[in-house]
């Protein structure tokens, strides 16, 4: 029996300095270094459904950054509160800002994945930023964003945000995201190797090269996965498109969830 726990004790001890050695392998998105004399075109797109009580505090962490996108372009996907009323408001005062009308979500295809792949259709940017609803952009963010579109060329970034928690749900549930990751997938085989099993990436911040996004099919070929983000993310490393999961907190963070009831639903 001794001999037993002393092998799950080193077991987990060796589980717990893994997963301290590999939270430090994410690379961090950092302050931009230089002013943007190369510029790359970047459009936000956010899908929006109901979002009547997060939209307004995301765009207005957009319109607060030094460094401003070609467009912001919000899918209104049949909202019936106050959702397009917020951004046409916006609007007003920042033409590069408005909103786009959904379509009937068509067979096959899932809710999300069909509003980001008609977002898609409607711009020509370099670069396509998919933010959620719920993301805030600290100041100076576009900016470290630019930085590393510029650097990285092609391909796909993603990061985890900063997770914001207020209920006793949320503090229990929202930290097992990064606890996943930390414990089970190597980060530096995310960077480094082109096998698509080592890939994660969030869905509330990912930001993909167009033509890159166009040659691996965009948003339709993965248009029934109920795992948007990593399918999406497992696609572009098979076709061996430059991909980078950074921890992005210094720049971005959420709330994902405002009450124990969402956690659970």
């Amino acid at each position: 029996m001794a001999f037993f726990l002393t092998v799950i004790s080193v077991l987990l001890l060796c589980q717990f300095l893994f997963t301290i050695w590999n939270m430090k392998q994410f690379p961090v998105l950092k302050p931009a270094s230089f002013s943007p004399d190369e510029r790359i075109s970047l459009s936000i797109l956010i899908p929006a459904r109901n979002e009547e009580k997060r939209i307004e505090a995301c765009l207005q962490s957009i319109v607060d950054q030094r460094l401003y996108p070609k467009e912001v372009v919000v899918l209104d996907d049949h909202s019936t509160d106050q959702t397009r009323a917020i951004v046409e408001r916006f609007s007003q005062t920042y033409p590069w800002i408005r909103v786009q009308s959904g379509r009937v979500l068509k067979q096959g295809w899932l809710g999300k994945s069909y509003a980001c792949s008609q977002l898609a259709e409607a711009t020509a940017s370099d670069w396509l930023l998919f933010l959620d609803a719920d993301v805030r952009l600290k100041r100076g963010a576009i900016e470290a964003v630019h930085e590393q579109l510029c650097t990285q060329k092609t391909g796909m970034l993603s990061g985890f945000p900063e997770q914001k928690t207020g209920t006793f749900f949320e503090h229990l549930v929202v930290p097992m995201m990064m606890f996943t990751i930390g414990c089970h997938l190597p980060v530096k085989w995310v960077r480094k190797s082109k096998n698509p099993a080592f890939a994660a990436a969030h869905g509330g911040f990912i930001a993909i090269e167009k033509n890159c996004y166009h040659d691996i099919g965009g948003h339709e070929a993965i248009k029934d996965s109920l795992v948007d983000d990593m399918a999406l993310a497992k696609r572009v490393k098979e076709q061996s498109f430059p991909f980078t999961l950074a921890s992005i907190h210094p720049f971005v963070y959420m709330r994902m969830y405002e009450s124990g009831q969402e956690v659970w639903e």
